[in-house]
């Protein structure tokens, strides 16, 4: 009869060990992660500038090269986080993006945008730093897959999506 008992109280403190870790467990590949997303256009044109060099640097002006954005490719599925580059995240269109942990605070960094390929990319085009805040991240679970943005659980306040929008001038004057 004991024996029973004590049968019955491990079996529920197992269960209820086990529903508590599920209920805190990741239930979403993205679940502890953020987008920022940047749109880089000229003066004259609102295309995307294609082939720029965006890095994520801090207020010293020192370039953490581990944080790269990357043009939104037209692939459809990644097979595991770490490929993120070769996932397309649809409500981003053709932008820049950075997928980050949520827990990285913007406010003590900045964007250095830079034109690598010269003229290829319609134009000589002047590097630009650009600060970055708190409300340019976007949460991504839920989301990720999403060909429209919206705020699942109103953390954002009724905040709606739009990408960090930035207008890059040629370095030689062309009607800009």
């Amino acid at each position: 009869m004991i024996k029973l008992k004590y049968t019955k109280l491990i079996a529920a403190f197992t269960l209820s060990f086990l529903f508590a870790f599920s209920s805190k467990s990741q239930h979403c590949i993205f679940d502890v992660y953020s987008i920022i997303v940047v749109k880089v256009h000229s003066a004259t044109d609102t295309n995307n500038i294609p082939n720029l060099k965006i890095t994520l640097i801090n207020n010293n002006l020192k370039t953490n090269d581990t944080l790269f954005f990357f043009q939104n490719p037209n692939k459809l599925k990644f097979e595991h986080i770490a490929n993120h580059k070769q996932y397309n995240f649809p409500f981003a269109k053709d932008n820049y993006c950075l997928v980050c942990k949520n827990n990285v605070t913007t406010e003590n960094y900045s964007l250095k945008i830079e034109d690598i390929d010269g003229v290829n990319n319609g134009g000589e085009f002047k590097t630009a730093i650009i600060h970055i805040y708190e409300i340019d991240k976007y949460p991504l679970c839920g989301r990720y897959d999403k060909t429209t943005y919206q705020d699942l659980n109103h953390s954002n306040l009724g905040r709606v999506y739009k990408p960090l929008e930035v207008i890059l001038y040629r370095t030689k004057q062309q009607n800009e």
